[in-house]
Order: C-alpha cells, then structure tokens, then sequence
C-alpha cells in the first residue's frame, strides 16, 4: 500500500510540473490539419477540400495575449463553381498568417480567439488537364478555438474564416473564402 501511493504521489508531482513547465515556455511550435468548408455565400463549392499547416505559437504566461505566425499554410480541393457552367477542377491555396491569439481563461480546456492578416497564392485549373491559373494576394482569418494542455504538449481544435481577393481564375469578382476546420498539437 505504501509503495502504490508513493508511485501516484510522484506521478502526480510529475504531471504538475510538467505542466509549470508547459505554462511558462514562451515559444510553441506547432502543426494542425483537418477539413476546409465552403461559407454558404460563396460563389463556388469546393468538394474534399482539406488543410495543413505548421506555426509558431509566442506568449507570456502572465498576459492573455499572444502571437501565432504561420509559417505554412496549404489547402487542396476540388472546385464545384456552378455559377459559370459547373466548372470542376483542382484549387490549391499556398500561403501563411499573422495571426494574434486572445487566451479567453486557462483551465482544462481553454478557449481562445485567433485572427490577423494573411498573405496567399491560389491556384486553380478549370479542368485536372488545363493550364494552371496563379494569383497571390493579401487576406485575413478569424475564428475561435479551443486548447487542452496534456504536460508539455497542447491539443487543440479551431474554426477559421478565411476570405482573400486572390482569384487564380479568369473570370472578375471571383475571391476564394473557405472555412478551415483545424485540429493539431504544439510542443
């Protein structure tokens, strides 16, 4: 019995200082994927879209807000537009944020807001076989999330609305929004 507590009783202390130690590191490095939706007011559907990315997380532990810049973004789709003749081909979103991060409380699980200006470079065909259009431009995401500290690691799942004037199309006023639903880890 003695020996069975001394072995949680350590493996509690453990726990709690690795997640001091999590709470007090300034900088994350951190890596998430997931599913891109199309906003209901776009002018397109993009079918099996998804996304990845690898960012920096940097804060304080003592103030609730901080930095995320995304070091790399990629999204990949298919491209539904039936607004000019259900055209269907690969898009493909490249590109990377700025984003400041608002902790909303700490806890098991916390939520927090995201959002900033973005940068990125679309490209879109018509067809899996035609010439590949580019354009590059500047955007913005915000959205929410929430974060669970497991010691030095952090799970978290977020929603992002995305929306650029980035076109990589032939045909005027069409800008690329999508939904990144996103879940990732940080060390």
């Amino acid at each position: 019995m003695p020996r069975r507590f001394t072995t949680v009783a350590a493996a509690v202390v453990m726990l709690v200082s690795l997640t001091s130690i999590a709470r007090a590191q300034l900088t994350h490095l951190g890596f998430g994927g997931g599913y891109t939706a199309a906003p209901n007011n776009a002018d397109e559907s993009t079918v099996g879209a998804w996304n990845a990315e690898a960012f920096l997380l940097i804060g304080a532990p003592v103030i609730p807000l901080g930095i995320r810049p995304t070091l790399f973004s990629y999204g990949r789709g298919t491209n539904a537009n039936a607004a000019y003749g259900s055209v269907v081909g690969p898009e493909r979103a490249t590109g990377g944020a700025f984003d400041f991060v608002l902790h909303l409380g700490s806890g098991p699980i916390a939520p927090y807001l995201i959002g900033g200006p973005a940068a990125v470079i679309v490209s879109r065909q018509l067809t899996p076989s035609s010439t590949t259009w580019h354009n590059k431009g500047l955007g913005y995401e915000v959205g929410a999330g929430a974060q669970v500290s497991l010691g030095p690691l952090m799970l978290f799942g977020e929603a992002k609305y995305f929306g650029t004037s980035a076109t990589a199309s032939r045909f005027s006023n069409h800008s690329v929004h999508m939904i990144p639903l996103t879940v990732g880890f940080a060390f």
